[in-house]
């Protein structure tokens, strides 16, 4: 599927452009009408870097699983605050009319 190229050194470059293809198909499946894919990708992005920043290579877990986790949390996250975000601007059209 995806492959992982990390070294010690330079590793969230490395891992970065070897991973870089799973945020989109994540970004996808949690884009909508108010949501645009494009929009969930920078989440994404800094999602797998997180996972590369904390993932050890001892751990019995493989790392796309590991960067999948930290991917759909951030993208997650953005989504929720981007229907907060358009839940007060109704609220504030609506008490403003």
């Amino acid at each position: 599927m995806f492959g992982l190229k990390i070294r010690r050194r330079g590793a969230p470059e490395n891992g970065w452009e070897a991973n870089l293809a799973l945020v989109v198909p994540i970004a996808r499946t949690y884009s909508n009408d108010q949501v645009l894919t494009e929009d969930l990708i920078v989440p994404g992005n800094h999602g797998l870097l997180q996972a590369l920043k904390t993932f050890r290579a001892s751990d019995e877990e493989n790392f796309l699983a590991h960067a999948a986790a930290h991917i759909e949390r951030a993208i997650a996250e953005a989504v929720t605050l981007t229907r907060r975000d358009n839940e007060d601007t109704v609220h504030t059209i609506v008490n403003d009319t």
